[in-house]
């Protein structure tokens, strides 16, 4: 049984992805609330991969899969990774870069029709490059690309903390 947030989450989904559902032949292949309802996972399918949404007291969190991905509420399964989570890749295809301050300014935090809204502006334009990357006979080769991809942000954005930590350390 689905609650109403759940069903609420799932209409969200629906309006904010719809050109998966218009454009790509999606389908909804998992419902699920969490006991106590603060919490719904929607995995939708797609021609080429699985889209996995996770609405958690407001905040929600995308990812994408291979078809044979499992319906699951986490990334991974032991030690194999089966999700990514969608604006990294859209970082890892983009090759967009950051800047701390801007991750650490104070900002108003977007609903989560907000947050819908944007990511499936993003994933929408660049759609057609991601499905490649899940398709059985790439995805371990991807898979080593996107671990130094991961690797290399971690780095960046350890070396940018420390910057920034050491000028406010100076100023304050």
């Amino acid at each position: 049984m689905t609650t109403i947030a759940c069903a609420g989450f799932l209409a969200q989904v629906k309006h904010h992805f719809s050109f998966l559902f218009d454009r790509y032949g999606a389908r909804i292949a998992h419902v699920e609330d969490a006991p106590g309802g603060d919490r719904c996972l929607v995995i939708l399918e797609s021609q080429g991969c699985r889209v996995k949404f996770v609405q958690n007291r407001g905040d929600v969190y995308v990812s994408i899969g291979a078809l044979a991905s499992p319906i699951c509420w986490e990334d991974a399964a032991g030690s194999t990774r089966h999700w990514y989570e969608a604006g990294a890749i859209l970082a890892y295809l983009t090759r967009r870069s950051f800047r701390i301050e801007e991750l650490l300014r104070d900002q108003p935090i977007p609903s989560q029709a907000q947050q819908l809204a944007e990511l499936s502006r993003e994933l929408q334009s660049l759609w057609n490059r991601v499905t490649p990357l899940f398709r059985e006979e790439v995805i371990e080769t991807w898979r080593e690309q996107y671990r130094w991809f991961e690797e290399e942000r971690e780095r960046e954005f350890k070396k940018q903390y420390e910057q920034w930590r050491r000028a406010r350390c100076k100023t304050g």
